[in-house]
């Protein structure tokens, strides 16, 4: 029944990809001015997003279609940014990526630079010199990542949300900017609710994310939980490593996990001052939930194979689905 329900959500996904990809030649800005190579680009991105970030391809086939293309290459760079410590193989060499990067923003957002061969950076550059709002926030995703290339754990709650502002928050003021939400000299009222809105809902996503990724921090002898609250409670980093899922480390989780639900409490108090576009583009939250969900099934055992476990495709469509459908989220 599994296998059947997935090879139907594989279908549905392939089909909304393909249309997603097809929706550049009438988007800004993937439209007259986007050289052809472009629409397969951004297919290449949503492949990238499917195989990493299923949650957040769920969501991109609900957005408005013109915004579908950008929100796909937006995660792209998310998923790109992400694996450069995993796949650097050491730090010296993940902060040359990380300034390869950082110079292809600042070419890509200047007109008078040539786009880059990359399937990511050339359909990044036509977005940036559309909305050259957007620059600085992803910036600061390239700073955050580039600063836990060391490996060394956040010393606290605290800075792990700020980490989480900088990378998944940035995001998704990114997504507002390209949404035209916040882009002028003057902030309207409605639009500084909608950023207060996304921090809380980044803050709840990235550390919801960081702890989802227990399991490979560990694999790579680096934490994700706090190393002040580990030490308090008598928990070892060794302990963390060999993935022992005793009382202690579990409380990390816990409180860990609350900062995070306490976040998605404070944007979903802010849903109804938010405009309908706004709900639309904080969907995300609800992966967030999703989560921290399973976590607090598992008795916060963020080890557990049922924490990890493949989500069913329909059913976290469909809960997506239904939030679109209230403007929640």
């Amino acid at each position: 029944m599994r296998k059947l329900e997935a090879e139907r959500a594989s279908v549905i996904i392939d089909r909304r990809m393909r249309r997603c990809a097809a929706a550049c030649r009438h988007s800004r800005p993937f439209s007259s001015s986007a050289p052809a190579p472009v629409v397969d680009d951004v297919a290449h991105c949503l492949s990238l997003v499917r195989e990493y970030e299923y949650g957040h391809l769920l969501h991109n086939s609900l957005l408005p279609k013109p915004l579908r293309p950008a929100h796909a290459v937006l995660r792209a760079f998310n998923v790109e940014t992400a694996r450069v410590g995993q796949l650097a193989g050491d730090e010296l060499k993940g902060r040359m990526r990380m300034q390869w990067w950082r110079e292809g923003v600042e070419r890509g957002a200047d007109r008078e630079q040539p786009l880059e061969h990359h399937p990511v950076q050339r359909p990044l550059g036509l977005l940036l010199r559309e909305n050259s709002s957007v620059v600085g926030w992803l910036q600061r995703v390239i700073a955050a990542r580039e600063g836990a290339l060391s490996g060394q754990p956040q010393q606290d709650v605290a800075g792990m949300e700020d980490y989480a502002d900088r990378t998944a928050g940035s995001l998704l003021y990114a997504l507002l900017n390209v949404a035209g939400i916040g882009v002028g000299d003057e902030l309207s009222e409605h639009d500084e609710v909608a950023y207060v809105a996304a921090a809380s809902v980044g803050k709840a996503l990235g550390l919801s994310m960081l702890l989802q990724s227990a399991p490979e921090h560990a694999a790579n002898r680096t934490c994700c939980l706090p190393l002040g609250p580990l030490r308090a409670r008598g928990a070892s980093l060794e302990s963390f490593y060999g993935r022992k899922s005793d009382g202690n480390i579990r409380a990390v989780f816990e409180e860990v996990a609350a900062a995070a639900e306490a976040h998605l409490a404070r944007a979903r108090e802010l849903r109804p001052s938010l405009s309908a576009d706004a709900r639309g583009l904080l969907l995300s939250a609800a992966l967030a939930e999703e989560y921290l969900g399973r976590l607090r099934a598992a008795e916060w055992d963020g080890f557990a194979e049922s924490v990890h476990a493949p989500r069913a495709p329909l059913g976290l469509q469909a809960q997506l689905g239904w939030r679109a459908m209230r403007g929640s989220y």
